[in-house]
């Protein structure tokens, strides 16, 4: 594909546009106030990288190899939206009904979006549409991190932010027109805030961004709004922890008072009810399973999976969930990259990288966590139980699956950051090639009074405070003390 030059300045203008707001957006916090600086940083690496990751590929026609024919139509569809606005007859006055009707349907969200905002600057083209894609993947490092750092501490934080920031397919994902990025950040803006809202009560900024970005999402993957949803509900009514979380009452009263209108302007329930009724089932999982493997391109590219599992058969149904768990974990496998093409083959590099993370620190990571913070960590393993389910029944295409796992590599990304913390620290959170303290006994056999760290709750009976990690809460190990003998004071 051919980008002209008018597209690659319109580009250029979003990006510095979209770095504008960015640094707005990563200023608008309490809780991480002193590290807002290394934000910024952190924002203006990942924002440069998807960029010109984005302009490297369609220079290089790489982007026809990475990605099926029309999959990044996203411009294509904007500048449908936009054409619907400009008409005379429409154009502001129409505005409300537009942004109404973008809830209406399944999926349509995307598009109008993109259209609303080509109105709006007058910025069209591809690269438009690259440079608010690179925002979006750049936006979520800026929230992985602040999730890592609100859960565990700055080093676990800063190392998942820089595996975000520099993850291949992630990076791809979100160097391209497509929908996956804005995707991926509505999702961790919402588990992050739901964070916060189980611990610090009802904020209006936390607030606002857990809906908003709920709401987003209902126009864009509606499938993902009611599974992420219910775990926000489920997070905020039943596994409560924190002096200062919702009651229930409260959270069912914010649930009504703003999910409700939505569906009564927009009718969108009722569509996606029917939408449930007539797919949401085992019959509807295998036929699905059975065209992603089947189709004609399919053939082209050889990412079929042929799994003949009856879902209806209890054996069948586990193996299903087996092997598709597999499969959204660590595909494509050796024995497939050699029959494979050239698109499946090009994932190698990142497949042995992730494969070393994966074995090496997210495993050890979530035995740990498992056992030591699971309240604290419910809203992100109930979503990744329950994505992940949805997405393993309906395996059958590596080339999805391998897609899908992206929604999946943030929460991965951290939890393989705290483990590889984990090897190397100490529960005191220091390296062990540093000494614990310094001791100098004056007598030999005193015994060691070091003071082991207080496990408390991970957020304390009075709630995180500012840039203060979760986890150990009680005091740093203190100096030892030789007492004083029947001498006076030892010397």
């Amino acid at each position: 594909m051919t980008v002209t030059f008018a597209e690659q300045m319109q580009g250029l203008i979003t990006a510095v546009l979209m770095v504008v707001i960015g640094m707005l957006a990563i200023g608008w916090t309490t809780h991480h106030a002193d590290t807002v600086i290394a934000q910024r940083k952190m924002f203006l690496q990942a924002l440069s990288l998807r960029y010109f990751a984005g302009l490297a590929m369609y220079a290089f026609n790489i982007n026809s190899v990475v990605i099926g024919m029309g999959d990044d139509a996203g411009a294509w569809h904007g500048l449908r939206y936009q054409a619907f606005l400009d008409d005379p007859e429409n154009g502001l006055f129409a505005l409300p009904t537009y942004l109404v009707n973008s809830f209406v349907g399944i999926n349509r969200g995307y598009g109008p979006w993109i259209g609303l905002f080509f109105y709006l600057t007058r910025l069209t083209g591809l690269f438009t549409v690259v440079s608010i894609s690179a925002f979006a993947g750049a936006m979520t490092v800026i929230v992985v991190y602040r999730l890592g750092r609100t859960l565990f501490s700055e080093t676990v934080a800063t190392r998942a932010a820089y595996l975000v920031m520099c993850f291949p397919s992630l990076v791809l994902w979100s160097s391209l027109p497509l929908k996956e990025p804005i995707v991926i950040l509505l999702e961790v803006s919402a588990i992050y805030a739901c964070m916060r809202l189980r611990h610090d009560g009802l904020t209006p900024r936390h607030l606002v961004l857990c809906v908003g970005s709920l709401l987003l999402l209902l126009s864009m993957r509606f499938y993902v709004f009611y599974l992420l949803g219910a775990v926000v509900l489920a997070s905020l009514l039943l596994f409560r922890s924190g002096a200062r979380a919702l009651s229930p009452a409260q959270g069912l009263a914010i649930s009504l008072a703003l999910l409700g209108p939505i569906y009564l302007i927009s009718g969108s329930l009722k569509a996606h009810m029917d939408f449930f009724e007539k797919r949401a089932n085992l019959e509807s999982a295998e036929k699905f399973r059975t065209d992603v493997s089947k189709a004609s391109t399919v053939e082209a590219t050889r990412s079929g999976i042929e799994l003949d599992y009856d879902l209806n058969t209890s054996q069948g149904f586990v193996m299903q969930a087996l092997v598709g768990s597999a499969h959204l974990l660590l595909a494509p496998f050796p024995w497939q990259l050699r029959i494979g093409s050239l698109r499946m083959f090009l994932t190698t590099p990142e497949l042995l990288f992730w494969w070393y993370i994966f074995f090496r620190w997210v495993v050890p990571g979530l035995g740990i966590l498992f056992r030591q913070r699971l309240n604290d960590l419910i809203p992100i393993f109930l979503f990744m139980l329950l994505l992940g389910g949805v997405y393993s029944m309906t395996c059958g295409n590596i080339g999805i699956i391998y897609r899908q796992r992206a929604q999946f590599l943030p929460y991965f990304l951290i939890f393989g950051a705290y483990g590889s913390v984990r090897r190397r620290e100490d529960p005191w959170g220091r390296p062990f090639s540093e000494p614990v303290h310094q001791v100098e006994l004056a007598e030999p056999g005193w015994p060691d009074m070091r003071v082991p760290p207080q496990l408390e709750p991970a957020w304390g009976p009075r709630g995180p405070s500012p840039g203060r990690p979760l986890g150990l809460t009680g005091p740093g190990p203190r100096p030892f003390q030789v007492p004083d003998g029947p001498r006076g004071p030892a010397s």
